[in-house]
């Protein structure tokens, strides 16, 4: 039988899987903060991408702090950590997805332009 706590434990295993990729994922992040842009270039998706760029950078902040207070806190207050975790890979997809929108009207507008 799965109980609570197990599936709290279960979720911050999985959640974590991503932390095993993170120094790849730091360095292309790095690397998209230095690229260049040019000076008529729509600021929404410049917003969008870097929203989503510093979300997933500090994404194992978030992880391991809410992975510590996990840990340490009394069972009734697990489910917070929990909710933490989860608003933040939201955060994440919701600002991945917003990137993809932004960037694909605004090339469409680019189209129409030329």
């Amino acid at each position: 039988m799965i109980t609570l706590e197990n599936f709290y434990f279960l979720f911050f295993i999985l959640c974590g899987l991503p932390v095993i990729i993170y120094p790849v994922l730091l360095m292309a992040n790095i690397m998209s903060l230095a690229g260049h842009r040019s000076k008529d270039a729509p600021r929404l998706p410049i917003f969008m991408m870097r929203l989503f760029v510093f979300s997933t950078t500090f994404y194992p902040i978030t992880y391991f702090f809410a992975l510590y207070k996990y840990r340490n806190t009394a069972p009734e207050t697990h489910h917070l950590w929990v909710e933490l975790v989860v608003v933040h890979l939201l955060l994440i997809f919701a600002a991945f997805m917003g990137w993809i929108v932004t960037e694909g009207r605004a090339s469409k507008k680019l189209r129409e332009k030329n």
